[in-house]
């Protein structure tokens, strides 16, 4: 150990760089203050990157509270010159960082401290878990990497290619003169190169569970901004090239630096950030083709093993760089396989018919889903069949959908929407519905069944939905309809209630709602019920109230006194936004009419409890009254599957 300026021993040096964090240091600093390793092993050198804010000041008031607390100040010279200069000034065996927004649970330094001590042979670099932290709503979630860092211990990454370290949350030896330092010149990237080249030499890392480095997510644009390819393009191409060249420096690290690569990969195709939509011509040709090499520098079967990657992105990568194209042989069995041009055999998914809609009403079903595959990429347009107890199988009329935008705002995937009504069918107490897929005139031997339900008038778990009358259940390839006695209904009520004593009080509060105002007819209109901004249903309630038809209308919207000061005649038709009156009445209401697709616009409760809910839905048809110009152009948001509603004006 090294001596610092006030002559202890320190055994960690935890650097924090600040510029203009005068708001959130303070509770930064108090969770180093209330670390449980002994404050005389432990340092924190904060570094003043040239604020222009108060934080300098409350720098050195720390400072003076805390013997243990340094201060350093610099011209502002960016993120990664503050962590160097820490790094320089720093005293302790072994090295953390801190951002000034962020903090770290009450035992991580002892923790992280005593496990590096006990494994420094092995590792050069030690991490621990990561949440993020949501101030907003208080919510918490680990990062995805700790799925696969599940146990303490040290790993090898050559076997464990999948942890992506890219924050952070790291502890690395301090070598003095010799510190491995962040590149300057980066603006993004710099903390995973860092890290990256940490690992090289030893390709391991060290895993401490008993610690939390808790990341504030606060809703900033900052960090968007800056991750665009308009500003970060050359940063991000620079960045996988030289993971590329660690790979090449030390084997063993190839299929870590190739997965990191992906995980990069993937939140920035689902964030819309990856290729270089800044320009055009031939100077986007050259970027793409840049882009290219180092997609085409990753072997087939990492993208197929791949994590991160959702199996429609997966199939989109291999055939943009030229890994299947025409030449891809796909089978279809228990699954669907695709052979790559180099020979490799990529499993995936079989076709899979996804129902997301599903209504009962005046003795007839009305389904509504998509028909999706990773396969359809490379695949002319298959046909879907239904299947009953009838000789003939009726064929369903594919037609677009927006999910060929899976999970991003690049056609990544082809997706057929489809849509189904049937009332013969359900005559007979029990029946089976069986779907059937052909591609180029064979029948696929295996098609999925999925129920992803977002609207439904059933109580639904997942894989069944109780009707009031019958139960829907998925079978395979299959949806078996099984009609209810009385007994089957108190039972599936009982089950479902038996241990949520939260959903049994709902569905009695609503029940009696519902008894009480059966003799009503109620219509509900919604635009954002959280901005004063007017909009097409405020038009179209102002105009409705003038009928004389006995439905009462209602307005859902927070501002009450603002929008009956303007308009009168709103008094007493307007309902607070998820109060009790609006969830009882969103239940009720014949006819809900908004302005937005998305659901909170016009369903006050969750998925979760609507799901446990749905069978009190009453029927009710909802109209989209959509916005003109301002949905013109939204592939990836906009289709008969996805949305939620009956009819659009």
């Amino acid at each position: 150990m090294r001596e610092s300026g006030s002559g202890r021993d320190v055994l960690v040096s935890v650097i924090v760089p600040v510029y203009n964090k005068e708001q959130s240091l303070q509770s930064c600093m108090d969770s180093l203050d209330a670390q449980t390793i002994d404050k005389s092993l432990m340092e924190v050198i904060l570094v003043n990157d040239g604020s222009s804010d108060g934080s300098l000041a409350a720098c050195e008031r720390i400072a003076q509270e805390r013997s243990y607390f340094r201060v350093f100040t610099q011209e502002n010279q960016g993120v990664s010159a503050a962590r160097n200069a820490g790094m320089a000034q720093a005293a302790g065996k072994y090295l953390m960082f801190l951002d000034a927004d962020d903090s770290l649970s009450k035992h991580t330094v002892k923790s992280v401290s005593t496990f590096f001590e006990h494994h420094q042979d092995q590792v050069d670099l030690v991490t621990y878990p990561l949440c993020y932290f949501n101030p907003q709503t208080g919510s918490k979630r680990p990062h995805k990497r700790e799925e696969w860092l599940t146990e303490e211990g040290v790993y090898d990454l050559e076997e464990n290619p999948f942890a992506a370290l890219t924050t952070m949350n790291i502890c690395v030896k301090n070598r003095g003169e010799g510190n491995l330092l962040f590149d300057r010149a980066k603006k993004m990237g710099e903390d995973q190169l860092f890290i990256a080249e940490s690992l090289k030499t030893k390709a391991t890392v060290g895993f401490c569970m008993h610690a939390e480095y808790v990341y504030v997510k606060d809703g900033n644009n900052s960090s968007r901004i800056g991750t665009n390819p308009l500003y970060s393009y050359d940063d991000t191409m620079g960045l996988y090239q030289s993971f590329l060249r660690i790979a090449e420096e030390n084997p063993r690290m190839a299929r870590y630096v190739c997965q990191t690569i992906l995980y990069n990969v993937d939140w920035r195709l689902r964030g819309d950030m990856l290729f270089p939509a800044f320009c055009s011509g031939e100077e986007r040709d050259r970027q793409e083709e840049r882009l290219a090499q180092i997609m085409r520098a990753i072997p087939a079967c990492e993208y197929a093993s791949s994590p991160y990657l959702n199996e429609f992105h997966k199939a989109f990568l291999l055939d943009r760089y030229g890994f299947a194209k025409s030449s891809a042989r796909i089978e279809y069995a228990d699954g669907t396989s695709v052979t790559l041009e180099d020979g490799y055999v990529w499993e995936t998914k079989p076709p899979t018919v996804c129902i997301t809609y599903c209504m009962r009403s005046g003795g007839r079903f009305e389904l509504r889903g998509r028909l999706m595959c990773p396969s359809f990429l490379w695949e002319e347009k298959p046909r879907l069949f239904v299947c009953t107890a009838s000789d003939e199988d009726e064929e369903v009329f594919l037609g677009p959908s927006s999910f060929d935008y899976s999970s991003s705002k690049v056609k990544t995937a082809k997706c057929y929407s489809f849509a189904f009504t049937s009332s013969s069918l359900w005559e007979t107490s029990d029946c089976v519905i069986r779907f059937r897929v052909a591609i180029s005139s064979r029948d696929v031997p295996t098609v999925g069944v999925e129920l992803a339900l977002r609207r439904h008038n059933a109580r639904a778990t997942e894989g069944s939905l109780a009707f009031r009358d019958c139960f829907v259940t998925v079978d395979g390839d299959s949806l078996k309809v099984k009609r209810k006695s009385v007994m089957d209904s108190a039972r599936s009520l009982l089950e479902g209630c038996m241990n949520d004593r939260a959903l049994l009080a709902k569905r009695t509060a609503l029940r009696l709602f519902l008894l009480r105002s059966r003799s009503k007819r109620i219509w509900l209109y919604a635009d954002l019920p959280t901005s004063i901004s007017e909009g097409n249903a405020l038009v179209q309630i102002l105009h409705d109230l003038n009928l004389n038809d006995g439905v009462e209308r209602y307005y859902i919207s927070n501002f009450e006194d603002e929008l009956v000061e303007k308009y009168p005649v709103l008094s007493g038709r307007i309902l607070k936004c998820e109060s009790r009156q609006h969830v009882y009445c969103s239940f009720k209401a014949e006819v809900v009419l908004a302005s937005y697709l998305e659901s909170f616009t016009f369903r006050p409760v969750s998925q979760k409890t609507f799901n446990g809910l749905g069978d009190l839905l009453q029927p009710q048809r909802c109209v989209y009254l959509q916005h003109g110009i301002l949905h013109a152009h939204m592939p990836w948001y906009f289709s008969y599957d996805r949305i939620l509603f009956d009819y659009v004006v």
